[in-house]
């Protein structure tokens, strides 16, 4: 497999609308290399943009460097980006191509784009083909994208993970803390019936579809009270001779001390006004209005008027010698701020049918079917397959299979897992004819536990694994694996030798006639012991093996470099009375023999 070729793509051009990708890979790459530049990641609910620049091998060289069955040194004639997969919900791509001529052109690059509607790690699969002279491999590998849940800022607060599928869980930043400060106050309205009054509320799960709107409102009360301007509206103190006062305007705290005196108006005109910035705390205050008397007849300045005042009082105030208007402001500012949450349906797990736990042999297909119409994505021990996107599918494959279903908001839901497993099929029992007895060429590939069933012109007629031609036809052996249930056949035509009928010959001149000469068994028929005789023609290894009807091998023997004159002693004493079979092999050319205990 040419796993190293596969990193080439994040690529294919299976969707289209991000165009003019730029190639930029770095400028001291070897020529003949493998280069994949980084996916950027991005963040649900905002647009994302980035190119992958990637560099394809010339050769099969730095794909061994990384897989090592990979044979170095082969020239790659062409590389095609086949299909993608597991993108996040949202995006599309476009490559700048998707066949390259690598002797020609190496590098390319493409454009991912779109809003991803999912936060998730997302393994983007990719399938590529190489081919090296007229031989085509595909292969897949996986790179990451990261998408990471979508963050809404607002004036106020700023949510993050605010959307998903079937539940999400929103966390919340309070955008104007109050660091400790007093004069701070919030309100939360999470939209799904819960409130709060806390500075940096607990995570919201919402666990039902649908969009819910979060109302954020702070009021922040740091300023406090200040005291902006008096009007002196009428005072009822003048100066000597009927002149107009001069007045001014003086302020004591709750403790007795002065913390604000005014400009004096000489000979003021009332109403007159004076502008301040005083801070007013709790308790009472007190508000004097003063006449400004320092001539030669003066016994000291004047009190016009005196008022209380604290943090409430505002507008129109008076005693018996005054009237004053004064203008008391209490700053607050108040954040108040919104944003939507979305929650998809999740939609249901696919559910898949059409397989009902039989046995199953390669060659086989299951005809697996998915409970949806449209939007499946097939998938075989974690990978996708291709083109594999309607609700049916043929498997003939071992594997894990499942479906994922993805909704038009981009919400997958993946079926269970199926394990599928397609035994393999035992292999075929060829036979041969030695004058009309026909026996497996090699009876030491036969399964564990198995049966045998011998045809004739399609009809049964034995199951030993041995059987006498009594007339000529098609003759065909059926194999069954018990332990998997799978089968195999051979067949051939055999034509019934009536010279040998009954198949109880004991000499023969072929096919071991070149190698051997004087073959025979005797007696035969037995009632125990029993002697093969034979002389060699030059030297030669043997092997013997002695089996019932049903193939058990009741002796088997090896013989090196045998000469000359050869005699071996059998004995069935121990065995039932039937018909067993005697094999001979020497120099790669066999021959069976039947022999019939009495």
């Amino acid at each position: 497999m040419l796993v190293g070729i596969a990193l080439i793509p994040t690529l294919i051009a299976a969707q289209n609308g991000c165009p003019n990708c730029v190639v930029s890979v770095p400028t001291t790459l070897p020529a003949d290399t493998i280069y994949l530049s980084d996916a950027a990641e991005g963040q649900a609910g905002t647009f994302y943009e980035a190119d992958v620049s990637f560099r394809m091998p010339k050769t099969t060289t730095p794909v061994a460097a990384n897989d090592p069955s990979v044979v170095s040194g082969l020239g790659i004639s062409k590389i095609t980006i086949n299909s993608v997969s597991n993108l996040p919900p949202g995006l599309s791509w476009e490559l700048n191509q998707s066949v390259f001529n690598p002797s020609d052109q190496t590098d390319g690059c493409v454009r991912f784009c779109g809003m991803p509607l999912q936060p998730g790690y997302y393994e983007v699969e990719v399938v590529v083909t190489a081919q090296i002279f007229v031989i085509s491999q595909t292969t897949s590998f996986s790179f990451p994208i990261i998408i990471h849940p979508a963050v809404r800022v607002t004036e106020g607060f700023t949510m993050e993970n605010s959307t998903g599928c079937g539940a999400v869980m929103v966390d919340f930043t309070n955008n104007v803390p109050s660091n400790g400060r007093e004069g701070f106050s919030y309100r939360w309205d999470f939209g799904n019936g819960r409130t709060s009054l806390d500075e940096n509320p607990f995570p919201q799960i919402y666990t039902n579809p649908g969009v819910y709107e979060v109302q954020y409102r702070a009021i922040v009360d740091t300023f406090g009270h200040v005291l902006t301007r008096v009007n002196v509206d009428k005072v009822s103190c003048s100066d000597w001779f009927g002149n107009r006062p001069d007045i001014y305007v003086e302020i004591f705290n709750p403790t007795g001390t002065r913390i604000f005196l005014s400009p004096i108006i000489n000979d003021a005109r009332t109403p007159v006004a004076f502008d301040m910035n005083v801070p007013i705390g709790p308790g009472n205050y007190t508000l004097r209005v003063m006449d400004r008397d320092d001539g030669i007849f003066s016994s000291g300045d004047e009190i016009c008027g005196t008022v209380n005042i604290n943090r409430l009082s505002n507008g129109q105030l008076r005693d018996s010698q005054m009237e004053i208007t004064i203008t008391m402001i209490h700053p607050v500012d108040t954040i108040s701020s919104a944003e939507l949450v979305y929650v998809w349906e999740q939609p249901k797990a696919p559910v898949l049918t059409g397989y009902d736990g039989a046995k199953l042999c390669k060659g086989d297909t299951v005809k697996l079917i998915a409970d949806y119409n449209t939007d499946i994505q097939w998938y075989l021990d974690s990978l996708p397959i291709i083109g594999a996107t309607s609700s049916i599918l043929a498997a003939h494959r071992s594997g894990v299979y499942y479906a994922i279903h993805t909704s038009a908001s981009g919400c997958p839901a993946a079926s269970a897992p199926l394990k599928l497993a397609f035994a393999e099929l035992p292999a075929g029992p060829v036979f041969q004819n030695t004058r009309n007895l026909l026996t497996l060429f090699d009876p030491d590939k036969l399964p564990q536990n198995y049966n045998l069933q011998w045809y004739l012109n399609g009809e049964p007629i034995s199951n030993a694994t041995t059987h006498c031609v009594a007339s000529s036809g098609i003759y065909l052996l059926e194999l069954t694996d018990n332990e998997t249930g799978c089968m195999s056949s051979f067949s051939r035509l055999v034509t019934y030798d009536p010279t040998n009928a009954g198949c109880l010959a004991t000499s023969v001149s072929d096919p071991l006639s070149e190698l051997a000469e004087g073959l025979q068994l005797f007696p035969n028929p037995t009632t125990g012991q029993f002697w093969l005789e034979f002389t060699l023609l030059r030297n030669n290894d043997l092997s013997i093996n002695l089996r019932d009807v049903w193939g058990t091998t009741i002796v088997q023997q090896w013989h090196r470099n045998l000469s000359a004159t050869n005699r071996f002693e059998f004995d069935l004493s121990a065995q039932p009375a039937g018909i067993y079979f005697l094999e001979i092999q020497i120099a790669g050319r066999s021959a069976a023999y039947r022999i019939v205990k009495q």
